[in-house]
């Protein structure tokens, strides 16, 4: 659980955690009894802002001792480590994967840092092309739903190879709980 609040904490610095995120994430982890009284803020706030949950969920993490790095570089490798890392672990399904990596390249504007192929300033550029490959597949009306089925399988054994080649390449183990950026 802690793992999964520093996430968001460094969702949240990088202004990719909606409240919605951040007050159910406070929420599950007073379920599992962990507790400050910000969480419990962060938690109950009822004004729907995140400004005032995310200064909540803030101060909650430090009241926690889960330190979040300054740096926004640091926290962009982190988050993208954490999504390839569910994707070579198989925790999440590969496409759902493959949007939240999306959501750090968009979100955190990448697209500006990459110099020959969308993605390549982080090494994810190969992650960027599956991502629209499976959008592609689905929209592809000459492919039956067998072909699509057969062709999004063979898509997900191979995402699943990059990602592990990623972690490899970074010298991170796949366990959640490795923080080397």
């Amino acid at each position: 659980m802690e793992n999964q609040l520093k996430i968001y904490g460094i969702l949240h610095k990088l202004n990719l955690a909606t409240w919605e995120e951040l007050r159910n994430i406070a929420n599950n982890a007073l379920n599992k009894e962990i507790y400050s009284l910000s969480l419990v803020d962060a938690a109950l706030d009822a004004d729907e802002n995140i400004h005032d949950i995310g200064l909540a969920f803030e101060k909650a993490l430090a009241e926690l001792n889960i330190i979040i790095p300054q740096s926004i570089n640091k926290c962009r490798w982190l988050s993208l480590k954490h999504y390839i890392n569910q994707i070579a672990n198989e925790k999440v399904v590969i496409y759902k994967g493959l949007i939240n990596i999306m959501k750090v390249y968009n979100g955190c504007n990448l697209h500006k840092k990459s110099r020959y192929y969308a993605g390549d300033s982080h090494d994810i550029h190969y992650f960027v092309g599956y991502y629209w490959a499976y959008n592609d597949i689905q929209q592809d009306f000459s492919l039956t739903l067998e072909d699509k089925k057969e062709i999004t399988i063979n898509c997900d054994r191979k995402v699943i190879e990059i990602a592990n080649s990623w972690l490899q390449r970074r010298n991170c183990s796949i366990t959640a709980g490795d923080d080397r950026g």
